[in-house]
């Protein structure tokens, strides 16, 4: 079982965009949205794994490379969508208080890593391939369905994975804080739980091994 490190300046984004969450928006800092909900199409290169940080709701499927953010119109600029060794990375350039959030759809033909920091909700359906590989820091939500062989996942803080109808064989689960997740596994199950952590899982896997320090937990689904 392998432990995540978050980098310093990751770390500190973390914790600027976990704030921006929590707070009322009459207070938050940064440009404010006009209100002009509109949908622009990014174009992008293959990609099989997404980094991204910040408020955004990223929906993830299987197709062709694409990416679309919907949010103001006066705030797309500020919203960066690149491409660089195979990996998608979402972001923006300075602080935005959109009126209704930033959603961004992405579709790739595989997706093999995600790495999410803030207070990112991302969604993945219909998952299919050999390994995934999650990672989820502060605020993050995570939900997928499909069937992945193994499955690797670290929640740092107080992130979530709701991935009970994600079907694997093998699923490595680290948690670091009060995270919390829900899976699925039918051989393997590995856990390492550091705090008030909770595991959650289905399946029978007939080879079970845990690591706890603190207040964690992990359970048998009802």
């Amino acid at each position: 079982m392998h432990t995540i490190t978050i980098r310093p300046f990751a770390a500190l984004k973390l914790l600027t965009f976990a704030s921006l969450a929590l707070v009322g928006g009459c207070h938050l800092p940064g440009i404010p949205g006009n209100g002009d909900i509109t949908s622009e199409t990014r174009n992008v290169t293959q990609f099989s794994a997404v980094e991204a940080g910040g408020v955004f709701d990223i929906q993830w499927v299987n197709g062709p490379a694409g990416a679309v953010v919907t949010t103001d119109r006066n705030l797309l600029s500020r919203i960066k969508t690149k491409v660089e060794h195979n990996t998608l990375r979402i972001d923006w350039d300075t602080q935005l208080r959109p009126t209704k959030g930033i959603k961004v759809k992405l579709t790739s033909a595989a997706l093999t890593s995600v790495e999410l920091n803030g207070a990112v909700r991302f969604a993945a359906a219909k998952l299919s391939g050999d390994t995934l590989s999650i990672e989820g820091n502060g605020a993050t939500r995570i939900a997928l369905d499909g069937t992945i062989a193994s499955l690797t996942a670290s929640l740092n803080g107080a992130s979530r994975l709701d991935a009970e109808n994600l079907q694997t064989r093998s699923c490595e689960m680290s948690i670091s804080g009060a995270g919390r997740a829900d899976v699925t596994a039918t051989e393997t199950l590995k856990v390492a739980i550091s705090g008030a952590g909770k595991v959650t899982y289905a399946g029978n896997p007939p080879t079970i091994e845990k690591n706890i320090s603190g207040a964690g937990s992990i359970k048998r689904r009802e």
